[in-house]
């Protein structure tokens, strides 16, 4: 008897854990359903890249984009001068003839500049085309993604995609796909029945070059780690409307071992943390709610119910739903069959919290191979 309050705590946690994520589910398969279907179009587009070597499969996704790129579409692909790696791998695409590609040399960066948007900036001050699109050079698009964007542009200032994670070589690089593959469609889309979008995928997004030069380009933004929130965050003071659209495109990195992992997933709640301390106190529960509740109430739930037989089918029963809510999330918004293991994205669920708090204990991340504190404002210095 002393264990049946423990179970019902238990219980009641995977029932709100169930709700919240039904009420998520709802939420994007609507958003879904009231999304404007576009037909694409066609316009002169210039897609900047920063390009940093080191990643085995950097070779394979920048040709993947080649491969499909429309005619109407120029990479220019910003490669620091001394990345020797990146420049042989540029050399060898472009002799293949695939599409048309310019490399721009960068100088080394100033201090307290961040390295991804202080390429893009040199890059803007080559495109003349009335659209820019940024990729990172571990995003793959498809051949339709440019053409939609356009086409989503009509309701908005700058389009973004929605990311998900192809599984990569190692065990590390599966957990790091399943953590955005439980995540993406569950983070974007169901806020946006409350709020308009707060940021945007920095993996991609496309917007006119017009727009971007009313606001000083990437400029304002140089300061600033995040450069996605910060982008975001100036497009929406210069009432800017962002698109969220639902137009998956993959990612793919190679993440070789567990100090990859914690370091890549560290970044990444850091970020996070700049983003959600910037919001009213009524935005920041509610992204407590949706994103940070979830985990805590299957953290409780696995605790409180392990140590009965009716709680452990208890337990597998609200984990068989979850799994079929996202698969059937990844078939309806993304329209595709993603790798996804039942095990490999519970222990990414039940590994958020560790990240959570690691990240806010510690605001140091190791980039670049340099150790970076990150204020609360976005901005950082470098320790070493």
């Amino acid at each position: 008897m002393t264990e049946l309050p423990f179970q019902l705590i238990g219980m009641a946690a995977l029932t709100a854990y169930l709700g919240l994520l039904q009420l998520k589910l709802f939420l994007s398969l609507r958003y879904q359903a009231q999304e404007p279907q576009s037909l694409p179009i066609e316009g002169k587009t210039t897609i900047l890249q920063p390009i940093l070597s080191g990643d085995p499969l950097l070779e394979e996704m920048l040709r993947s984009n080649l491969d499909i790129a429309p005619d109407w579409v120029d990479f220019f692909w910003l490669i620091d001068e001394n990345d020797n790696g990146a420049r042989q791998i540029a050399e060898t695409l472009i002799k293949e003839g695939n599409a048309s590609v310019q490399v721009i040399l960068c100088p080394a960066v100033p201090p307290q500049i961040n390295p991804k948007t202080f390429k893009l900036g040199i890059g803007l001050t080559q495109v003349n085309t009335p659209y820019i699109g940024v990729l990172d050079d571990d995003t793959r698009m498809e051949a339709d993604t440019l053409g939609h964007g356009l086409a989503r542009l009509q309701e908005g200032d700058i389009f973004t995609g929605l990311p998900y994670y192809l599984n990569g070589p190692t065990r590390w690089s599966e957990l790091t796909a399943h953590f955005v593959n439980n995540n993406s469609i569950l983070t974007y889309l169901p806020l946006l029945a409350f709020m308009r979008p707060i940021s945007l995928n920095g993996m991609f997004y496309l917007m006119p070059t017009k727009t971007l030069h009313q606001v000083g380009g990437f400029e304002p933004i140089l300061p600033y780690l995040c450069d996605d929130y910060a982008l975001a965050r100036m497009l929406t003071l210069n009432r800017s409307r962002i698109v969220q659209g639902t137009t998956p495109v993959a990612i793919q990195t190679c993440v070789a071992d567990a100090k990859a992992y914690v370091g890549l997933m560290h970044r990444w709640f850091v970020f996070a943390q700049v983003l959600v301390f910037d919001q009213t106190m009524g935005t920041q529960a509610l992204l407590m709610l949706f994103l940070g509740a979830p985990p805590i109430l299957l953290w409780i739930g696995l605790v409180s119910l392990a140590s009965s037989y009716f709680g452990m089918l208890w337990l597998l029963a609200v984990l068989i739903v979850r799994h079929m809510t996202i698969r059937s999330l990844h078939h309806q918004i993304f329209q595709r069959e993603i790798d996804f293991s039942f095990w490999m994205s519970i222990a990414s669920e039940l590994l958020q919290p560790i990240h959570l708090v690691h990240a806010l204990l510690d605001k140091r991340i190791r980039w670049r191979n340099r150790v970076i504190q990150v204020a609360a404002d976005g901005k950082f210095f470098y320790r070493q």
